[in-house]
């Protein structure tokens, strides 16, 4: 189905150098091919990889000559910071408004941070064996017996069965319960003097004035 495709295509766009995950510093050349019975041009541009507002830098202007298997632009790094770009070939034909491009991702710059070298292999050395040790006994040592074990328990002073004189409560108890009835009862009796009052009051009157009237009569 693929060669299908490119057959039916009137130009071709492809980057041979440099491949994806390859590092790479200063000028850098790119090569491929950006050919075709109905070429009309072709451009070649980078940009930061990953590019989510898809912005794109002009590395050279759009060349209306055809290369094939050669040496498509040249690409000066060292005015950009070291990270991870893409380039992007389009190749636009004489009948169609829609270009044929390729996309390389993962090329590597780094022009400021050391190359990235794989590490070196590590030969595991030969594990040795770790020589017996010997072990001198001295003196068999004589265990005394343990100690007799003590009771700990804290020991508290014997509590009198009956309070001193100044801690019996039971003669401010009588003294309390003896002033709380009594002030029940004055309370009481004022309550019936209040509720009685005016009753009482108005027969003594009635016989102090007979009594004054009575001594007045000849």
């Amino acid at each position: 189905m693929n060669l299908i495709l490119i057959l039916l295509q009137t130009v071709i766009a492809v980057i041979t150098g440099p491949s994806s995950g390859e590092v790479v510093a200063g000028t850098v050349s790119i090569s491929g091919s950006a050919a075709g019975p109905q070429f009309a041009r072709y451009e070649i541009a980078f940009a930061y990889d990953l590019n989510p507002t898809d912005t794109w830098f002009e590395i050279q202007p759009p060349s209306t000559s055809q290369v094939s298997d050669s040496l498509l632009a040249a690409w000066d790094t060292n005015g950009i910071i070291d990270g991870n770009y893409m380039i992007r070939l389009r190749v636009y034909s004489t009948d169609s408004a829609t270009p044929v491009e390729t996309i390389v991702r993962n090329i590597k710059v780094r022009n400021n941070a050391p190359t990235e070298t794989p590490p070196p292999s590590v030969t595991a050395e030969p594990t040795l064996a770790p020589s017996p040790t010997t072990v001198v006994l001295g003196p068999t040592a004589t265990l005394l017996p343990p100690p007799t074990a003590t009771s700990l328990a804290p020991s508290f002073p014997d509590i009198p069965a009956s309070l001193p004189p100044f801690l019996d409560l039971s003669t401010y108890t009588s003294a309390f319960c003896n002033g709380v009835y009594f002030t029940a009862c004055a309370f009481t009796l004022l309550g019936i003097y209040a509720a009685l009052r005016d009753r009482i009051r108005r027969p003594i009157r009635r016989w102090i004035r007979r009594i004054i009237s009575d001594s007045k009569k000849p």
